[in-house]
């Protein structure tokens, strides 16, 4: 329960209850002020919801943070070398042993940090599922439950969180997205009205010649943009004819 007074340099945020065996664990970054006075992990809005996510799975998971106390303050942002360390080696890893759970969801690159201890690699394994030999148990790295009030983040995130559930419950996931080239104007003013249809947002790269597109000599050959696993990969290549 929480424990809020001025005379301390640190607010004992939260402490979950007393850990149990459970095959599977999400690890937030840290607890909100109404999930402290509730008392409870993942008990705001956003929690709920991954909450329901494991429920309607009919998966039991054991739900706490990575850093159990920080400085008094919402706005307040954790440290690596202040919080998470401290935390991840006095409660979080301890916490872990007596679980014993052989999935650990992390949300966001500290909970990533204290459960692994690595302090970077959070980016590339995001969405993926990882082996951790020491603790015996697949680590699956998804978005910092704070970054959600962004429509684009909530709905990846809740996308890669279905697919993990898959995955928990055995389901060989292979993720071959069918691949479209785009050769014409017409078809590029098709791949425009898709993208504004589903949001307005999409992730772009290109392809050159070599490695980097700035050296002399190194051109780029095509643009490849994916917004939507319906259609995965799509490919112009410069120079479309105009149908």
């Amino acid at each position: 329960m929480g424990v809020n007074s001025p005379k301390r340099p640190f607010n004992v945020c939260f402490m979950p209850d007393m850990p149990k065996e459970c095959e599977v664990m999400c690890v937030g970054e840290v607890p909100g002020d109404g999930e402290d006075r509730m008392g409870a992990a993942f008990s705001d809005k956003i929690g709920k919801t991954v909450r329901a996510m494991f429920t309607d799975a009919q998966i039991d998971v054991y739900y706490t943070y990575a850093v159990k106390c920080r400085k008094a303050g919402v706005k307040d942002k954790i440290n690596t070398r202040a919080h998470v360390r401290p935390c991840a080696t006095n409660y979080l890893l301890p916490e872990i042993a007596t679980v014993k759970p052989k999935h650990i969801i992390v949300f966001g690159a500290a909970a990533f940090a204290a459960v692994t201890g690595k302090g970077s690699g959070f980016s590339k394994c995001q969405g993926q599922r990882i082996w951790h030999e020491a603790l015996n148990a697949w680590i699956y790295p998804t978005y910092n439950t704070g970054k959600l009030w962004d429509q684009g983040n909530r709905v990846a995130c809740w996308n890669e969180i279905k697919m993990f559930i898959r995955m928990i419950q055995g389901e060989d996931i292979e993720f071959k997205p069918p691949c479209k080239i785009v050769t014409t104007l017409k078809g590029l003013r098709k791949i425009q009205r898709l993208i504004a249809e589903s949001g307005g947002k999409a992730a772009a790269d290109t392809e050159t010649q070599g490695l980097d597109m700035f050296i002399d000599g190194q051109h780029v050959r095509c643009i490849q943009l994916c917004w939507d696993v319906k259609y995965g990969g799509v490919f112009i290549p410069l120079g479309l004819a105009e149908e």
